[in-house]
């Protein structure tokens, strides 16, 4: 006889009288598929999108521009970057920007990743196309007028 009555509350626990189940739970079951799923969002964007490339080049080449001494010509290929430019329809030509210690990498119409170097000198940038799909850019250290 406990043992009945026992089941029978176990599965009449989230019920109404009427056999329907109460808005409170629906919701919460709603919001729960609604974080789950931006969360999915957002992992696979940064694992797979174009954040990781523009964060990757832009601590790449902040790095390279901290260890290199004034009169210094660095060389980047970005062939892979300028690739992704390409699929999002995005001009390479505007994906590099030097301000304020810090260097800012773009592939779209989105803001891009900027990140920040420690020495203060003036750089200035142009990318060439030795080849057809090879993209380099050159960046050109100078010391700070």
């Amino acid at each position: 006889m406990k043992k009945n009555k026992l089941l029978k509350s176990l599965t009449n626990h989230n019920l109404n009288k009427k056999g329907n189940i109460p808005l409170e739970e629906v919701i919460f079951v709603l919001l729960n598929i609604m974080f789950f799923s931006m969360l999915f969002v957002f992992v696979y964007n940064t694992s797979h999108g174009v954040f990781l490339s523009e964060k990757l080049y832009a601590k790449k080449i902040a790095l390279a521009i901290d260890s290199a001494k004034p009169g210094t010509q660095i060389s980047v290929d970005i062939s892979e970057l300028y690739g992704i430019a390409q699929e999002n329809e995005f001009d390479i030509s505007d994906s590099f920007y030097f301000k304020d210690n810090q260097v800012n990498v773009k592939l779209s119409k989105e803001d891009g990743y900027s990140y920040n170097y420690f020495t203060n000198y003036q750089v200035e940038s142009v990318i060439s196309f030795p080849e057809e799909d090879q993209a380099i850019l050159n960046i050109k250290v100078r010391p700070n007028d």
